[in-house]
């Protein structure tokens, strides 16, 4: 498993880089537990607005149902650079298993939600396990820490994304957010950038857990 030090001890020192998107993506109680705490060398963008085709046009599993100007919108997004040298030689479909095996590990692992989800979230809490993880491909359709079911995965060697809809079971009460959870890493000069990104959308006239607690 040396192989993967390289990539562990640059993303993972920092882990809030995903964690804090899980944390935003996850059923409406838990939507913005970590969204003020993402780390200080990460780029963090916010915007929202109208759900338009647009919008999203670069993030193709959100339903089309939903884009005819009926709903709302918010995106967040952070990202970071590594010196290209410092990661391990793998095509980027690769490098972002192993970086959601890692964060995805360490959301389950330690973090208060991921506990209460085990209890509530649909996907069972065997998806919680360290084993399980450890053992995903992040293939369309498998379920991770309960409520994130991957939507979409592409990759090359020189960049990965997937996309993760959240799985909210027959609970989920009318009116609640939906959205998407996107995690990618791709080749750009010398250096791997990886991102992190949650797309969140509600009809009109709802309200985003955000937006109550004033967050910009």
């Amino acid at each position: 498993m040396d192989i993967l030090k390289p990539l562990t001890t640059r993303l993972t020192a920092h882990p809030k880089l995903l964690i804090s998107a899980l944390s935003i993506a996850a059923p409406i109680a838990y939507l913005s537990y970590l969204h003020h705490t993402l780390s200080k060398t990460t780029t963090h963008v916010r915007s929202s607005g109208p759900l338009t085709r647009e919008a999203v046009a670069d993030i193709s599993s959100v339903p089309a149902s939903v884009l005819g100007g009926g709903y709302k919108m918010v995106r967040d997004k952070a990202w970071k650079r590594v010196p290209k040298e410092e990661m391990p030689e793998k095509g980027g479909e690769e490098m972002v298993k192993l970086y959601l095996r890692e964060t995805m590990g360490l959301f389950a692992r330690r973090f208060p939600q991921a506990y209460l989800l085990r209890v509530v979230a649909p996907g069972g809490a065997r998806t919680f396990e360290k084993e399980y993880i450890g053992g995903c491909v992040f293939g369309v359709g498998e379920v991770v820490a309960g409520v994130y079911r991957v939507a979409r995965r592409e990759g090359s060697e020189k960049s990965g994304v997937v996309e993760f809809e959240m799985v909210m079971g027959k609970e989920k009460r009318e009116g609640a957010p939906e959205g998407r959870l996107v995690v990618g890493g791709r080749e750009v000069e010398g250096e791997w950038e990886w991102w992190s990104e949650t797309v969140m959308w509600v009809e009109e006239g709802g309200a985003m857990p955000l937006e109550k607690r004033g967050v910009e």
